[in-house]
């Protein structure tokens, strides 16, 4: 599993021990990581051949584009020759189900890909859990057991609640001490 962090300004991919796997400086021109990225897209695929879809993607980054994206590209020898006649960075857009095949991601980058999207893959597996756990509730009539799953607070945690619990209070005024109760009280009364 790899994360990105930004080092002294600079962004990286690093293994779960923090071993750098790529300098993203060494992925482009002049080493300057940009801090927009243009990516063009092309649909032509689908109607008007993949010829077409090549040549748009070349005049995209011809005319200043950072990333050509041709869109569903509908066979595993089309995937590979995209990053050949393209003449620039390329994007791969794998969508469970979707035209463009199944690659492994290391596949993506031996082809020459420098960014693959794999859109709702997380949405997906959660879907797919979701039915699973109310068809399970259908047929048992039982909520699953919750032996195994880590307290509620271990879970928040992990969708930040620790970083929402300091901003839900940072704003607050802070509660009177007895003192300031006592001093108020006194001087309303006089």
């Amino acid at each position: 599993m790899s994360t990105r962090i930004t080092v002294n300004g600079e962004s990286r991919l690093v293994d779960a021990g923090a071993k750098v796997l790529v300098d993203e400086k060494s992925l482009w021109p002049g080493g300057k990581f940009p801090t927009t990225v243009i990516i063009a897209r092309t649909d032509a695929r689908s109607v008007a051949g993949f010829d077409e879809a090549v040549l748009r993607a070349n005049e995209a980054l011809q005319c200043g584009a950072d990333v050509a994206f041709v869109e569903a590209t509908q066979s595993r020898e089309e995937v590979a020759a995209v990053p050949r006649l393209v003449n620039g960075p390329c994007l791969l857009n794998i969508v469970r189900g979707g035209k463009t095949p199944d690659l492994a991601l290391g596949l993506v980058e031996e082809m020459g890909y420098r960014i693959a999207i794999l859109p709702g893959l997380l949405l997906s597996a959660a879907v797919d859990a979701f039915e699973q756990t109310l068809q399970s509730l259908l047929a048992t009539k039982a909520p699953p057991s919750s032996a195994a799953t880590p307290p509620v607070h271990e879970r928040f945690r992990k969708f930040g609640s620790d970083e929402w619990s300091e901003l839900r209070t940072k704003f607050l005024k802070p509660e009177p001490s007895p003192a300031d109760v006592r001093e108020k009280a006194g001087s309303i009364a006089g």
